[in-house]
């Protein structure tokens, strides 16, 4: 599913990319200028060029995949530690029945306490409260751990697909220097070595980290706000 959405959502980032890349390399003064010129020069086809939209997807589907696997994995990590330490310490606690009341450590409801109609009412209040907070506590501390995972998973991914990112962007700002993808690539190793396909890692890292963190907090909250937890 990873893949599948990172190919639509990298073809529609295309042109954007191509136009941001150039800008960035120096060869347009600005935006506006950028796409009037690669009209002008390369036709409208080119905000769409194969090769161009393949090196983008060769760049993000890699990294989708890894920051999500990377993601799920840890946020599983941590669930299942702190789910031993909630059942060690559920096990000394009552729980409470339908009627509001609570039950000892032995299961036996004591039946020598019968409480009122407004006692009831305010027992069933108190619950309700109490799941409202639990729910904004649990929210919040899902976005905190999605924040935090997110920035790592979003790190490392960033880093193992650096390469990648090194020869979209060779493509996307000089294409008309080489033959095709393999050709950037052979380029790249004759003429400047293995190290120069880290080129950048760590400018992507830091892009990569408030992004991914952020994207995933928000993706906590709100699939804990809207009840779609497992």
């Amino acid at each position: 599913s990873a893949a599948l959405a990172n190919s639509i959502a990298a073809f529609f980032r295309v042109p954007a990319e191509l136009v941001k890349q150039r800008v960035q390399a120096g060869l347009h003064p600005d935006a506006l200028n950028a796409v009037s010129s690669i009209y002008s020069q390369e036709g409208l086809g080119a905000f769409l060029e194969l090769r161009a939209v393949m090196a983008q997807m060769m760049r993000d589907i890699p990294f989708a995949m890894v920051m999500l696997v990377t993601y799920e994995g840890m946020k599983a990590s941590l669930i299942a530690n702190d789910g031993h330490g909630q059942a060690d310490g559920d096990q000394h606690m009552g729980r409470p029945n339908q009627g509001g009341r609570m039950l000892d450590g032995t299961g036996r409801e004591n039946e020598e306490r019968v409480c009122s109609r407004v006692k009831c009412k305010d027992a069933v209040k108190n619950v309700v409260g109490q799941g409202r907070g639990r729910l904004a506590t649990s929210s919040a501390m899902q976005g905190v751990v999605g924040m935090g995972v997110g920035a790592m998973s979003g790190a490392l991914g960033a880093f193992l697909t650096c390469p990648l990112d090194v020869v979209k962007t060779r493509w996307m700002v000089d294409g008309k220097s080489y033959h095709g993808l393999w050709d950037v690539i052979l380029s790249i190793w004759r003429n400047e070595g293995p190290a120069a396909f880290m080129k950048g890692a760590l400018p992507r890292i830091l892009n990569k980290i408030p992004s991914s963190s952020m994207f995933f907090l928000l993706y906590e909250v709100f699939r804990t706000l809207l009840g779609l937890r497992n």
